[in-house]
This record gives C-alpha cells, sequence and structure tokens, in this order.
C-alpha cells in the first residue's frame, strides 16, 4: 500500500507490478473466504477496507466506493450487523466508520453506513477540576 501511494505521489500512473501481484493476491484469498459457507472472518473484513482506503489513498474514489458497497452487503448480511462488528472487533468497526466518512468527506456523497446504524458511545467525561495533592508542605 505504502509503495502504490509513494508512487502516486512521485505522479507514476501505473501500479508497481509487486503492488498489483499483492493485490491480485489479496483479491483471490478474500473471494477464496467469501465462498466459505461460515461467512468471512473479521480479518477479510479488514482485508476489504483496506482496499477500499488504498483505492483512496492513489484517488481512486469510485474504486473505494465499490470495495465499500461490497463491505456493507456483507456487514448487512452478517445478524449482528455493524454494531456487532463494533463490538467484536472494535478496531475493524472503527476503521470501516472511518473509511466511510473519509470517502464522503472526499468525494461530497453522503456515507454508506450512515450514523443512524452505529450505537451511540458511551460518553466519558473527565472532570477538570480534579487534582491530586501529593505536594508535601515541610
Amino acid at each position: 500500500m505504502t509503495e502504490a501511494y509513494i508512487s502516486r505521489r512521485r505522479g507514476e500512473v501505473d501500479m508497481p507490478l509487486k503492488s498489483l501481484r499483492h493485490f491480485a493476491e489479496s483479491l483471490r484469498l478474500i473471494r477464496l473466504e467469501l465462498s466459505s459457507n461460515d461467512g468471512p472472518p473479521e480479518s477479510s473484513l479488514g482485508a476489504i477496507i483496506s482496499l477500499a482506503i488504498h483505492a483512496t489513498l492513489i484517488g481512486n474514489l469510485d474504486e473505494s466506493r465499490i470495495h465499500l458497497n461490497a463491505l456493507k452487503h456483507i456487514i448487512e448480511n452478517r445478524a449482528s450487523g455493524l454494531n456487532g462488528l463494533c463490538a467484536d472487533a472494535p478496531e475493524v468497526g472503527n476503521k470501516v466508520r472511518r473509511t466511510d466518512l473519509d470517502l464522503a468527506l472526499m468525494a461530497g456523497t453522503p456515507t454508506l453506513f450512515g450514523s443512524h446504524s452505529v450505537s451511540p458511545a458511551i460518553p466519558y467525561v473527565v472532570p477538570l477540576n480534579l487534582r491530586e495533592r501529593n505536594v508535601s508542605h515541610e
């Protein structure tokens, strides 16, 4: 992913051969896991979201949206949906939400997952007036 991003920043249009090989292998492994009867594990969802992030990094917003749409379809077919994913694997769930928001902001479009499907965070307020007083008065 890094090599492809650096190549893009240098003005190179084509994806480096090494990156293309890794991309094709990623797609092959994801397809293999998607075809299983158990449904894809969180690691596959992480790989799909990484493909969306990669597409966004190189400026291919249409490809990023394709990956996010596929991910949305997979997550909607899970019994627990996005809320369950965020509870079971918060690092993957949060990455999905951040990438969705990032793409929406870059493309000027609504988010795919929307805010209604995300459970509200439990507010945690840090009191500012509490300080430990460990100063001895000698």
